[in-house]
């Protein structure tokens, strides 16, 4: 192993090292803990959560990529053995509840990740046209995001239960969450798409986390109105609007070099994204359990802003100057329906949504102006109506010779693009604006997708004295087609990841996982990777970004 690798894993060890003394150390009978404050109708608590992650790239450099000035800077920046990330997270989480009915929450996230100080840029014979690095630093998006130390404000809103006659109403304002609907891991062919902004980060070094672990809140108001055990509805309207958080170009995870880079080719900076306004965007549901069901049904409307981007070339013919930037759909429509119930030890969930003009898959539109800038109505991308469907299933493992108990999840999802509503000569899909011979094998959108996520978690507790452990195993596989909406997968895809976790008096928590990915791409005579398709395929789901991730956790 050479000296730099050697040293790096030695720093990273050492950081590990250095957590679980210190946590260790930290008044041994201290949990995440209540404060008393003397007052019986008040309960205030406060839970610290410190987690330390290495991970070490295992996979193989792909010259298909790191020769194209398109992925070269993400390709480049790491090489087979190095430490690709060593990050520091700390989550702060405080509730303060009045007689049980009434109270607030605040929390907050910090992180660091020194395994990004070194900025050399990573392939000096080709031009760092993205400019990932200036002046052999990253720009601000990736030091605010990925390296850090930052953070940022989590929840913070104010709750209270109301008695209603016999009914009770549940109301939230303020920064959180509100996620929908029975999606266990799709995000964006779900009740919930777009429903808060996605962390692609945190998707990225959390290999198998479920989909409500990735979204971040938002400033709303929601309300839930139990009318009875079996009928109940509920509400959210937002006074705030932010966009999916991407992993940005020339970091291990990114999908390519251009992902929030200051530059979108060479020469053309990217611009500010035109944003929609924070106002406009609500939802509603109900949900209905009658007892000869054994079952529950819901319904729900949300009417919302996208999050995840079209980008389109701006040029301002009075100053000449050309950029790109990103744009979102807004005012999409989403009629749903959800069926739940348990079979058994079996639970098994469905949804069925119908999107109307929604975002699809689209190239890069290119808008011309005399001055000012471009309004989203003329930059927008492809519109369409899109029918999506998912079944899952949860089962608890009984206890067998080989495991004592554990889960066993699956979910199916289904994507049918029903009709190209706007600029259907934007529509990055087969017979559209894919070019002449291409194929879903180019990244062409099609009319149907299937994709399935599997995880396998057996469970054995108590090993040895204080000690849990697991095996989480966990396979995603695009089966057919590429989605025509915004994030809807692609054929071939498949990315999967396996390891051990233990828990030590269910405090401590460790874990070794190995990851990897694959997915089948375009190459041109030369053997590099076209710089035309669709880079939802991008080099971390393509050229072996194997990576062994090894975690660290505790509260106090």
């Amino acid at each position: 192993m050479e000296l730099e690798t050697r040293t790096q894993l030695a720093r990273a060890v050492k950081m590990l090292g250095n957590a679980i003394i210190c946590t260790m150390g930290l008044n041994g009978a201290a949990h995440a803990f209540s404060i008393d404050t003397g007052n019986p109708d008040i309960a205030l608590r406060w839970d610290n959560t410190v987690s330390y992650t290495a991970g070490m790239d295992v996979g193989q450099r792909s010259y298909a990529f790191y020769n194209n000035g398109g992925f070269d800077e993400t390709e480049g920046r790491f090489k087979p053995g190095n430490i690709v990330t060593s990050r520091v997270d700390l989550l702060s989480e405080m509730d303060f509840t009045y007689r049980k009915r009434y109270g607030f929450r605040v929390s907050a996230s910090a992180w660091y990740d020194p395994a990004y100080t070194d900025h050399t840029y990573p392939n000096p014979a080709l031009d760092p046209s993205f400019a990932n690095y200036r002046n052999n630093r990253y720009n601000s998006y990736a030091s605010r995001y990925v390296i850090g130390p930052s953070g940022e404000l989590l929840d913070a809103f104010a709750f209270g239960r109301f008695d209603l006659g016999g009914t009770s109403l549940n109301m939230k304002i303020g920064q959180h969450n509100v996620f929908w609907g029975e999606s266990l891991y799709s995000t964006t062919g779900s009740i919930a798409y777009s429903q808060g902004p996605v962390d692609t980060i945190k998707a990225a070094t959390d290999p198998g986390a479920q989909a409500k672990e990735l979204f971040l809140p938002l400033n709303q108001i929601s309300a839930q109105w139990q009318i009875n055990d079996q009928l109940s509805f509920a509400g959210q309207y937002y006074f705030d609007w932010k966009p999916y958080r991407l992993v940005p170009g020339g970091t291990f995870f990114a999908t390519s070099d251009a992902a929030r880079a200051d530059f979108a080719s060479p020469g053309i900076p990217w611009a500010g994204d035109l944003e929609p306004h924070n106002s406009g965007q609500f939802g509603f549901n109900t949900r209905w359990s009658p007892d000869w069901l054994s079952g529950t049904i819901g319904l729900y409307y949300r009417r919302f802003n996208e999050m995840l981007p079209w980008s389109f070339t701006q040029v301002n013919l009075l100053n000449g100057a050309v950029n790109e930037r990103f744009n979102f759909a807004r005012n999409t429509q989403l009629f749903g329906v959800s069926f739940t119930r348990n079979v058994g030890p079996v639970s098994i969930g469905s949804e069925l949504s119908f999107r109307k003009n929604t975002a699809l898959n689209s190239t890069p539109g290119y808008v011309v102006m005399t001055g000012g800038d471009a309004s989203y109505s003329e930059a927008e991308g492809a519109r369409g109506n899109t029918l999506q469907a998912l079944a899952n299933a949860i089962w608890l493992l009984p206890k067998t010779p080989l495991w004592e108990s554990g889960t066993l999840t699956a979910e199916v999802t289904y994507s049918h693009l029903l009709s190209v509503t706007q600029n259907p000569n934007l529509f990055f899909g087969v017979g559209y604006a894919c070019p002449a011979g291409a194929s879903k094998w180019d990244g062409c959108s099609t009319r149907d997708a299937v994709g399935t996520t599997i995880a396998f978690a057996p469970e054995w507790n108590q090993v040895f004295p204080g000690w849990d452990l697991s095996m989480p195993v966990v396979v995603g596989y695009q089966i057919y087609g590429n989605g025509a909406a915004l994030g809807g997968g692609n054929q071939g895809v498949i990315n999967g990841s396996i390891g051990v976790k233990a828990t030590l008096y269910n405090r401590y928590k460790f874990s070794l996982l190995f990851a990897d990915s694959y997915a089948r791409y375009p190459k041109n005579a030369s053997n590099v990777a076209d710089p035309l398709f669709n880079s939802t395929n991008g080099p971390s789901v393509q050229n072996g970004h194997a990576v062994i991730f090894a975690t660290f956790q505790t509260s106090f």
